[in-house]
């Protein structure tokens, strides 16, 4: 069966009175339609309930109790299962089976969950939906409502009753029908990473698939700097070693859990990237044209203070979020580089407060010197409170880089701030060095003379030109660039 999607999410309960009587004295809720992301696992609050539990008895009477003494029994055909991170969860198995992370052994969740199970059932046969044995239904009690989705183990996918709209999950919309089984078949890999431990493991394919997932992955960013996969060659080195030893245990829970997890990575990657589609990303360093670019007179007011080094931040975060995507190894190089420039730049602006020695032995002029003064205390200033701030960020995931990228992006000027502010720490820098040179002049001239000035200002001429010559890495800007009219597009960088 292929699901489709449209916006009937919620589905009132049946009215039959076999289902009423099943809930008892207790008022029917809702039935909604969620994900496996959506089980709220990570969300839920708890306390651990305060300890009673010091006596031990012989193994005969040395029964399951709960916090209140009293024994816990599992009604028939219902198992207990713990998830490797520790989550209990039950499986009924039946001809539907069912999963449920509800504690069935309170007999009031157990009959809600039996009445909405049944409720499920007549609904698939009033639809004529006859399931497999593939099939798994997941429920979650929360009060009198019942959270679900439907899982088909054969077709590695996931749907529920009737039509939903897969939007209101807060997924993105797929481009074609295959673009919209690579989702799904990402919340099909969720459910199995949240639940694995009742199933008779994974097809040792499945992990040797994987496996070769990876080292190409490896490959690709060996060979590539605009590679596409989600992960580092460090990180694919070190997934090709856990998958390897998965593979001998391919019936284990624990590595089940492992390969679902990278199984939905993958999948979300493929997603992202269109994979199969005709339109497929090959590249993450192409810029599309359709990106909005700010106005001309910002972009020459920011490359003048910058003295043209705000590019180059900007463009490498138009590159970082190219399709709202951020890989999270390609923003750790970025930041840990940003942060390298910034310590950088924190030393020769500290040493270069020494240069104002020369004006105790040859004044120049005092408004000069307070300039400087005050450009080196604002890039000594800068880089200590941007390495403040983004030296947790070196580390995080790509989840949490997301989150800034995005914070920061502004829709009419895109990342043109912020690398402003990227760029403050060298461009003051160099602008105090720029009224320290200035400063000298006038000294020189005010102590001898006017021939003494012009030969000094030659000197520092021949030396910045050699010094653009041999450190032309550094890239530095040109005074044309600076106040050129052509300004670089996103079709330049395609």
């Amino acid at each position: 069966m292929e699901p489709t999607f449209s916006s009937d999410k919620h589905l009132a309960p049946s009215s039959s009175s076999e289902s009423d009587s099943t809930l008892g004295d207790l008022v029917p809720g809702t039935l909604r339609p969620i994900t496996s992301r959506e089980t709220g696992r990570y969300d839920r609050n708890f306390t651990f309930p305060a300890p009673s539990f010091s006596t031990v008895s012989p193994p005969s009477l040395n029964n399951s109790l709960d916090s209140n003494g009293v024994p816990r029994y599992l009604p028939p055909k219902w198992t207990a299962y713990v998830q490797p991170e520790g989550q209990p969860y039950f499986v009924r198995d039946t001809s539907l089976r069912v999963t449920t992370d509800s504690d069935v052994y309170d007999p009031e969740i157990k009959q809600k969950v039996d009445y909405w199970t049944k409720h499920i059932e007549n609904e698939l046969v009033e639809k004529d939906m006859r399931w497999s044995d593939s099939w798994e239904l997941y429920v979650g009690i929360y009060g009198n409502d019942c959270d679900y989705y439907i899982v088909d183990h054969n077709l590695r996918s996931q749907f529920w009753i009737g039509s939903v709209d897969i939007c209101e999950f807060d997924m993105a919309a797929a481009v074609s029908s295959s673009h919209l089984e690579m989702a799904l078949q990402s919340l099909y890999w969720t459910h199995v990473e949240f639940f694995p431990m009742h199933m008779s493991g994974l097809p040792r394919q499945c992990i040797d698939e994987l496996i070769c997932i990876f080292n190409h992955g490896l490959l690709d960013q060996l060979t590539s700097s605009g590679s596409t996969f989600y992960y580092s060659k460090e990180d694919c080195e070190k997934f090709v070693q856990l998958l390897q030893v998965a593979r001998d245990y391919p019936s284990d829970g624990y590595q089940t859990c492992l390969v679902a997890r990278l199984q939905t990575q993958i999948c979300n990657q493929r997603f992202e990237t269109h994979y199969g589609e005709q339109h497929v990303r090959l590249t993450r360093d192409r810029v599309s044209p359709e990106l909005a670019q700010p106005s001309r007179l910002t972009a020459r007011v920011v490359s003048v203070l910058s003295l043209g080094m705000a590019r180059r931040y900007s463009e490498e975060l138009d590159v970082l979020y190219i399709d709202q995507t951020v890989y999270a190894h390609a923003w750790r190089t970025f930041i840990s580089t940003c942060l390298q420039e910034w310590k950088e730049s924190f030393i020769y602006t500290s040493l270069s407060f020494l240069l104002h020695l020369i004006f105790v032995f040859a004044p120049g002029s005092s408004v000069l010197t307070m300039t400087s003064l005050l450009l080196f205390t604002g890039s000594v200033t800068a880089s200590s409170l941007l390495i403040k701030y983004y030296r947790p960020l070196e580390k995080c995931q790509s989840g949490t880089a997301h989150e800034h990228i995005q914070s920061v992006q502004s829709n009419k000027n895109q990342f043109l701030l912020v690398a402003l502010t990227y760029s403050l720490p060298s461009a003051l820098h160099l602008w105090g060095i720029c009224v320290v040179v200035i400063n000298c002049i006038i000294s020189i001239f005010s102590h001898f003379g006017f021939v003494p000035a012009i030969a000094w200002s030659c000197f520092v001429c021949i030396a910045f030109l050699f010094f653009s010559i041999v450190f032309s890495s550094i890239h530095i800007p040109s005074p044309r660039s600076l106040f050129s009219r052509k300004e670089k597009t996103a079709e330049d960088l395609v």
